[in-house]
């Protein structure tokens, strides 16, 4: 379904006023979609899961918490 949603997507762009004629979005989405930060919440979930499970990826161990930090993740 979103592989339906993003193909062919035509677009127009404004530089110094002036629009130019249409073309074809290859890779990403327009700005301002409403579903380009759910895909990227989606994405990212699976790289944590797959960092998390990962056990040839260290964290980082910090002596005066006596914890050891693998991801830390701010969204």
């Amino acid at each position: 379904m979103i592989k339906a949603i993003y193909t062919n997507q035509r677009v127009k762009v404004m530089v110094n006023g002036d629009v130019t004629e249409k073309f074809y979005i290859r890779k990403g989405t327009r700005q301002g979609c409403p579903l380009s930060p759910l895909l990227f919440i989606l994405a990212l979930e699976v790289l944590t899961r797959n960092i998390k499970q990962d056990s040839e990826i260290k964290g980082m161990e910090i002596k005066k918490k006596n914890t050891n930090y693998k991801l830390l993740q701010m969204i």
